[in-house]
């Protein structure tokens, strides 16, 4: 049962105007702040060239090679726009396909704080995510980051609908949704596993040995056919592939992509074969951390740190609005009047200030409903999840940004908590 909070239809209407809003802030980002958008060394020639590979009828393939190192629905999500629109129009309809996931991630988020805490939750953190400048810049790039965040949140929406109303078809659903998002980003392929350990630390078994199969048995339906192509394609029945060269990456180095050509001669000595195309990533990542265990978690866990020190979108904007960064361009100010009048200043600043204050308002949140976990223990199990399994690989903001979302309702379950006396809350 959510905290009690009557939900009037003055409040139902208010979700919609700040979906509204969400949709009007991302297409003026899309449409006029930023209408040309440079694609150069990003992923979105990447995912275009794939999704007209699709199109074409060709299949995920590059380069006229079958490939797995991503998964098949953004890629597939943008080649049915094309074939939609034509391929001269594909670049601009997705980028505002992006701004409509963005709007309706505003409303799955509103879902999640009223499912949590209240309908009051569910407001603020519609309204924190409508504004918050991340979000906006993000629906401008050709990546699967607002896809992944929307499959993530709607996962986790499907599985408190199946708590709530402890229906089959919930369960199901829940899990073909988490097989879904890891088919758009691999890294989610233990999810389910997540959301079962959450039944299981709320102390309700029962119903974890009841419907753990249909949430499981939704997973491997929805990842099945991709998971029979790459056996037969690879000889590997597995979603992704590249998990073992991050791996080894965070293990052996600095865990930072360092390019194609530098990659190439820092893998060549682990050929397994002159000539062969495997490679022993395992076995000297391995060797590497079992050599000195204390450096590697030092390092993994200095580079967590390091990516959740700098919030993602400052060089989008920065990049739209003045090439000079701040560091740079403290060096030209002469009176605080300089500095604010600097526009990037102002740009930036609103991305800490949501960045930061999100994350120190979700440690607030869990401080305050310590005792009632049923408002915090999934979004920091997901959260938990999704940060340690990056950490273990190649960590950078952009990769942890698909959970900020969980952070923005965190944030709002605390800024809606009643300030005199607090009723029940879910889960306790």
């Amino acid at each position: 049962m959510l905290i009690a909070d009557s939900a009037s239809p003055r409040r139902a209407i208010s979700v919609w105007w700040l979906a509204a809003a969400a949709l009007a802030l991302r297409l003026a980002w899309v449409l006029l702040a930023n209408p040309n958008p440079s694609l150069a060394g990003g992923d979105g020639p990447f995912y275009l060239h794939l999704a007209n590979q699709i199109a074409r009828g060709n299949g995920m393939q590059f380069n006229g090679m079958p490939m797995a190192v991503v998964g098949p629905v953004y890629p597939a999500y943008i080649a049915g726009l094309q074939l939609l629109v034509g391929e001269p129009l594909i670049q601009e309809t997705a980028r505002v396909g992006q701004a409509l996931l963005s709007a309706v991630l505003a409303l799955v988020l509103y879902a999640i704080g009223c499912r949590l805490h209240s309908t009051a939750a569910g407001l603020w953190a519609a309204g924190l995510f409508a504004l918050d400048l991340r979000f906006i810049v993000e629906a401008g790039s050709i990546s699967t980051e607002t896809l992944f965040s929307l499959m993530l949140m709607l996962t986790v929406l499907a599985y408190l609908q199946a708590r709530a109303h402890a229906k089959p078809a919930w369960w199901m659903l829940a899990g073909v949704l988490a097989g879904l998002t890891a088919l758009t980003r691999a890294v989610a392929q233990l999810l389910p596993f997540v959301l079962l350990a959450h039944v299981w630390l709320q102390r309700r078994p029962r119903v974890a040995g009841r419907h753990q199969l249909l949430l499981l048995a939704g997973f491997a339906v929805a990842v099945a056919p991709w998971v029979a192509r790459n056996w037969v394609v690879f000889g590997s029945p597995s979603i992704g592939e590249g998990g073992a060269a991050h791996f080894w990456l965070g293990a052996t180095g600095s865990g930072m992509w360092t390019g194609n050509e530098q990659m190439m001669v820092d893998v060549e000595r682990l050929r397994i074969a002159p000539g062969s195309p495997q490679f022993a990533y395992l076995a000297d990542a391995f060797h590497t951390i079992l050599g000195n265990p204390a450096r590697y978690i030092g390092l993994r866990l200095q580079r967590m740190l390091g990516a959740y020190a700098q919030p993602f979108g400052t060089v989008a904007v920065a990049g739209v609005f003045g090439d000079v960064s701040l560091k740079a361009a403290a060096g030209t100010w002469r009176t605080a009047v300089a500095m604010l009048a600097y526009p990037v200043f102002w740009l930036k600043l609103w991305i800490y200030l949501w960045h930061f204050g999100s994350v120190l308002l979700s440690a607030a949140c869990v401080a305050r409903y310590w005792r009632k976990p049923g408002v915090w223990l999934l979004p920091l199990l997901v959260i938990g999840y999704m940060s340690v399994l990056y950490a273990m690989l190649t960590i950078i903001p952009r990769y942890l940004f698909p959970v900020m979302p969980l952070y923005v309702v965190l944030a709002a379950a605390f800024l809606a908590a009643p300030r005199k006396k607090e009723l029940a809350a879910p889960g306790s």
